[in-house]
């Protein structure tokens, strides 16, 4: 779960922002029990997210997770989007790879846990989000 609104490029710098990402990515694959289960699902909660959080050297960097952990992402929820989001995606989209856009999905309110757990067992859903997990496996934190 990446809480968008908890960035702020002004405070961090994008190096340190990237080495929590790969931190957290590795962190996770090495959490995966080996078969059946060799690839991840990122939820990403875009409440209070705007222009300040805005980094787009993150948003070519993160182009290069499929580079580094090819064939293991499943699919990208990306929660709470606002109409501006919504209108940028198709821009997002023509320079992702189809495979890739494929897999990423905007999910609104009345779908949420409809989506989500078609995905993962609720078991790993937080309660927010209609899930019974009482605390995420990878709490949000302020970078």
């Amino acid at each position: 779960m990446i809480k968008c609104d908890k960035v702020s490029p002004k405070k961090t710098h994008s190096d340190i922002l990237w080495k929590s990402i790969v931190y957290m990515m590795e962190k996770g694959m090495s959490m995966l029990p080996n078969p059946p289960y060799n690839q991840y699902i990122v939820l990403y909660d875009m409440h209070g997210f705007g222009l300040k959080n805005l980094d787009l050297n993150q948003l070519k960097r993160f182009s290069m997770l499929g580079d580094l952990y090819p064939e293991t992402l499943h699919k990208v929820f990306i929660l709470n989007y606002s109409i501006i989001l919504k209108a940028l995606m198709s821009v997002f989209r023509s320079i992702m790879d189809p495979a890739t856009a494929e897999k990423v999905e905007l999910v609104g309110k009345d779908q949420l846990f409809e989506k989500l757990s078609s995905a993962m067992d609720p078991v790993y859903i937080e309660k927010a989000y209609g899930g019974s997990c009482e605390k995420a496996l990878f709490p949000p934190v302020e970078i």
